[in-house]
């Protein structure tokens, strides 16, 4: 059961299209495994669009000129298309899984056309290891980066905190963070209050996608020494 989600105010940014793209995308994919959250963005969205209505000027209905007026008339008069047209038929497949580790995982809708378009990422052949952690890059949105990060049991991050926001969706598995283990669906949102060191639950492997604003701020022993890299690793 999906037990952390998104605020309202992000919901209502993301109804509203205000937020970055990296951040829409993890908003996108955990509302496409959530009904909660759907039909909170379908609230959300109706009230966006009863709100619009009402600020709308009221503008006097001219008829059309004839021209347009026959023009339209001849459009609405044009048959369908066959189902079996050329132009019907040249549809892509997309892929609704990601490769890792010998398994296959299923994909959020906002995530499928996303990796489709990273062959080598979709079939786990670009995934860096560090350690327990392996990482996937996804993208660059500006200032943002996203990326997938398998986990495996007992595996965990270095504690940091952050120079901007962090959002993991859970895809697969466990996600532990602090006390509170989350599972497929979840969206945690993390900024530069928190410090923790998350990972995977010690009896299975975990599968997230991350959007980070800004590099991860590294707090103990050596990890610290990789702090003035932060631009080339987050």
């Amino acid at each position: 059961m999906i037990k952390s989600h998104p605020s309202e105010g992000l919901l209502q940014a993301f109804v509203a299209g205000e937020l970055p793209p990296a951040l829409a995308l993890c908003v996108s994919a955990h509302v496409d495994m959530c009904r909660l959250c759907q039909r909170d963005v379908q609230r959300l969205e109706a009230q966006q669009a009863e709100y619009s209505l009402e600020q709308a000027p009221v503008a006097d209905q001219a008829p059309l000129p004839d021209e347009l007026d026959h023009m339209l008339s001849a459009i609405l008069a044009m048959p369908e298309a066959p189902a079996d047209s050329p132009k019907a038929s040249k549809i892509t497949k997309i892929s609704k899984h990601i490769h890792w580790n010998q398994q296959k995982f299923l994909l959020p809708r906002a995530l499928q056309q996303q990796v489709n378009h990273q062959p080598a990422l979709q079939a786990g052949e670009s995934w860096r290891q560090l350690g327990k952690l392996w990482r996937g890059r996804l993208a660059e949105h500006d200032e943002w980066r996203t990326s997938f990060y398998y986990i495996e049991r007992g595996g965990e991050i270095p504690e940091h905190t952050h120079k901007g926001r962090e959002i993991t969706l859970v895809l697969s598995g466990s996600f532990v963070d602090g006390d509170e283990v989350y599972q497929e669906g979840d969206f945690i949102y993390r900024d530069g209050s928190h410090t923790h060191k998350p990972g995977a639950d010690a009896t299975e492997d975990c599968l997230c996608f991350t959007a980070v604003e800004a590099p991860l701020h590294f707090t103990t022993g050596a990890t610290r020494l990789l702090n003035p890299l932060g631009k080339l690793l987050y």
